[in-house]
């Protein structure tokens, strides 16, 4: 029997047989019944109730009760994963502990050994040479002008290099040198110095025995020159700052103790803004090796 007035009141269907839950559930199929006025009353002061006992950020029962599945799944499906990841990750530890020791798999770098030369070296080569001397007193009121110019014409002379330094390979050596030339013709003498560097190569040297001697020889560095009448001191041709350079080729086959010797040729040249002086050189070359 109902009221006047009275309003139907909203019921969970359910299964028969299943507990009612006087707490309501979200997302559920809700059917209009008519309830007693007690039974209805109870339903409508349930509802707030429950959903005020919640706890703050705790999602309602409906989706609670849909999310625990999916939150277990994940949970099993991330067990096995973890798991999975230990394992992995204990494999290389097993295999960072071999029993014995085992050697580095990094293959060992080839020593460089060398059997011609090595080590420290000293050389010197002298010659007999052929060359002139061209240019002006170091003057700036002479220079260029052909009142003040001298040509010594073809002169005879001799010229030598020491150097001291290391051959870095069988077929490389390296050094600082000491040069001197002096010629002496046309009434002149031509004298000149120099301090630089010495390279030595052996391009033919892969070629064996046949090669290994044969050298080519690049000198280069600054020096200082001059030209003087015979019997007298006043220079004719001054250089100043001057540059050089030299070049030849040698053959040392000939061996002694650590001593390598043989014959060589070369060109050099020294050049400033005052004068030029060419030459050409044939002499004898000797260099020691400490090695190997």
């Amino acid at each position: 029997m109902r009221r006047r007035g009275a309003r139907p009141c909203p019921r969970a269907t359910h299964a028969p047989g299943e507990a009612l839950d006087s707490r309501p559930a979200l997302g559920h199929d809700w059917s209009v019944n008519t309830l007693g006025p007690a039974a209805c009353a109870a339903a409508l002061l349930a509802a707030p109730a429950a959903v005020w006992a919640s706890p703050p950020g705790m999602a309602a029962p409906g989706a609670a009760s849909e999310s625990a599945p999916a939150e277990g799944g994940a949970a099993s499906e991330s067990a096995p994963a973890e798991g999975g990841t230990e394992a992995k990750a204990a494999e290389p530890a097993g295999e960072a502990e071999p029993a014995g020791g085992v050697e580095s798999s990094k293959p060992e770098q080839p020593e460089v050994e060398w059997h011609r030369r090595a080590d420290f070296m000293v050389g010197l080569h002298v010659g007999v040479g052929l060359g002139a001397g061209i240019g002006y007193p170091n003057d700036a009121l002479k220079i260029d002008r052909p009142e003040f110019e001298t040509n010594t014409g073809a002169s005879g002379g001799g010229a030598g290099t020491f150097w001291i330094g290391g051959a870095l390979a069988d077929w490389l050596s390296f050094g600082v040198a000491l040069s001197g030339a002096r010629l002496v013709g046309g009434g002149y003498q031509t004298s000149s110095g120099s301090v630089g560097f010495h390279t030595e190569v052996f391009p033919a040297f892969s070629l064996g025995e046949l090669g290994e001697d044969f050298g080519v020889y690049v000198d280069a560095g600054i020096a200082l020159l001059q030209t003087v009448p015979t019997g007298e001191d006043s220079p004719v041709i001054e250089s100043g700052g001057a540059g050089r350079f030299g070049l030849g080729g040698f053959y040392e086959g000939l061996r002694v103790w650590q001593l390598s010797m043989g014959p060589y040729v070369g060109a050099d040249l020294v050049w400033s803004p005052t004068c030029v002086r060419p030459i050409a050189v044939v002499g004898w070359r000797t260099a020691l090796y400490s090695g190997p």
